[in-house]
This record gives structure tokens, C-alpha cells and sequence, in this order.
């Protein structure tokens, strides 16, 4: 029977560095894991209203980035969420709306908790308020992720995500969450 790993934060905990405040483009980096992603939303003249986040992972295997989801942000209709990873009957992965896959369960003007299915089949729970976001696995009650904001006036520290044991499953949906908090805080 297979022991859990504690959840509690380390300074041996893989951590993986934003390298700006931006969660429309940015880069998510663990040189320790060679975990490495890249979110991209063009701008080319587009409305800040509508546009699609992309979110890619490079693959050192193939030498290149590959496509992990795309986030179409919608004025004025739900946003759409393609995860590529999960191919429809068509043969291709579609867009789906984002609340069929992070689905809100509670919502204040304060917080917000989504619900998720992984691709491991697993259920995970993230909740985010104004200065904190933690993934939790529901199966275990464990934490997997937990988003820390940068700090800028006493002391510089970039924004980081650190993970915990049980994220290796999820890492591309973790990814995805993150850039769910961005668009949740508007809401």
C-alpha cells in the first residue's frame, strides 16, 4: 500500500517561477523539474474583450513547444476552454465552456471555488480569494498547488507556484487553473 507524501510547504517543495505579473503572457519555469510553459494571448489589434490564451509546454523529447490548451476569453458569453489533450469523438480536442471543466461551486465577492475532473480521474478542488489560491486533491483532501503572490515592497520575490507531491498526474491542468484565477477575479 502506497504511503502519501504531507502536503505542507518546504523549502525543498518544486517551485515553478512566473517571470512577470502578466497571466496573459508569461512563462512558468522549474529548471530543477525541466518543467517549462508558456502562456501567449496576441495582440494584434484584437478587443481585449475576446481573445485566446494559449498555453504550451516545451517538450525536450520532440526539441519544440507543444500546444497543452487554449482559453478563449468571450465579452459576452462563457469562456471557452480547449485542453488538448482530450480528444472528442471528432478526432481533434473542441472547445468546451469553461464552466462544463472548472466547475463553480461557491463564489463571493471575495473567493471562488472550482471543481475539476483530471485526466488521472481524479477530482480536484482549487479555491481562490484576493491573496491566495490552493489546489486540493479531493480523493486524499491533500494540497497539490498552492499559487504565491509576489512580493514587492519589503522584500523581492517573484511569483511562484509550488507543488506538491500528487501534481505529476495534473501538471497541465495546473497550469490552466492559474490562468482560471486571472479570469476569475474579474467575475
Amino acid at each position: 500500500m502506497a504511503t502519501s507524501q504531507p502536503s505542507s510547504p518546504s523549502a525543498d517543495s518544486p517551485r515553478l517561477i512566473l517571470s512577470n505579473a502578466s497571466l496573459r503572457n508569461n512563462a512558468f519555469d522549474c529548471d530543477a523539474l525541466s518543467l517549462h510553459y508558456r502562456l501567449s494571448t496576441p495582440t494584434d489589434g484584437t478587443s481585449k474583450l475576446q481573445h485566446v490564451t494559449q498555453i504550451s509546454r516545451w517538450d525536450a523529447h520532440l526539441g519544440r513547444e507543444i500546444l497543452v490548451a487554449e482559453w478563449a476569453k468571450k465579452a459576452f458569453k462563457n469562456d471557452q476552454l480547449k485542453m488538448c489533450s482530450e480528444v472528442r469523438s471528432s478526432g481533434e480536442a473542441e472547445f468546451v465552456p469553461v464552466n462544463d471543466v472548472l466547475r463553480k461551486t461557491t463564489s463571493t465577492i471575495f473567493s471562488v471555488v472550482r471543481t475539476f475532473t483530471a485526466n488521472n480521474g481524479k477530482h480536484y478542488t482549487w479555491k481562490a480569494d484576493p491573496i491566495s489560491m490552493k489546489l486540493y486533491c479531493e480523493d486524499n483532501k491533500q494540497e497539490v498547488a498552492s499559487y504565491h503572490q509576489p512580493h514587492l515592497v519589503f522584500s523581492h520575490r517573484e511569483a511562484y507556484i509550488e507543488l506538491f507531491y500528487g501534481y505529476e498526474d495534473i501538471i497541465d491542468y495546473r497550469c490552466d487553473m492559474c490562468h482560471c484565477r486571472e479570469n476569475s477575479q474579474g467575475e
